[in-house]
């Protein structure tokens, strides 16, 4: 029963608590706002030069920043056991390497004037939104399933117990 306690508690927690998210917003429009209408060389001025410069197709330039990051995670499974030769053997390891892209194109026309910027850059905004989908979920299986569960087995019945004559 106690076991049954603690997965119905631990199961009310995660299924409330999966209804607020973290809300991670682009910096494109926030880059877009900032920088459309400067010049190329205020672009140059404060990040310095482009990783590489390209056309736009319409007589203007693509200035491109880019920022390469390699990342790896090593973990290990199995061991340690005993071969047929003695041992003891030791667990394996897995290594996976990940590469990151982050880029900020910025599109100069043929005047120099910034026009538009891409990024794929995210932040946080600092905020808690609420998911509908996830917040209609946990609700419903927090009100029908696991209110009820939890009053039943921390007895929280709501009437007093039967009383029995013999």
């Amino acid at each position: 029963m106690k076991i049954t306690k603690v997965f119905a508690l631990m199961a009310a927690i995660v299924a409330l608590s999966s209804c607020a998210t973290s809300h991670l917003v682009s910096q494109e429009a926030n880059m877009n706002a900032a920088w459309v209408g400067k010049t190329h060389a205020d672009v140059i001025q404060t990040y310095g030069a482009p990783d590489r410069e390209v056309t736009d197709g319409n007589n203007g330039l693509v200035l491109i920043y880019e920022k390469l990051t390699t990342r790896s995670h090593t973990y290990s499974y199995g061991g340690p056991w005993y071969g047929p030769w003695g041992g003891p053997w030791g667990p394996d390891y897995n290594t996976t390497m990940y590469t990151d892209r982050d880029y900020v194109h910025f599109y100069v026309n043929p005047t120099g004037n910034v026009y538009q910027v891409k990024t794929n850059l995210m932040a946080s905004d600092g905020t808690k939104t609420i998911d509908a989908g996830t917040t209609i979920l946990g609700v419903t299986f927090g009100g029908l399933i696991l209110i009820p569960l939890i009053a039943a087995l921390f007895g929280g019945h709501g009437h007093a117990d039967p009383v029995y004559y013999y």
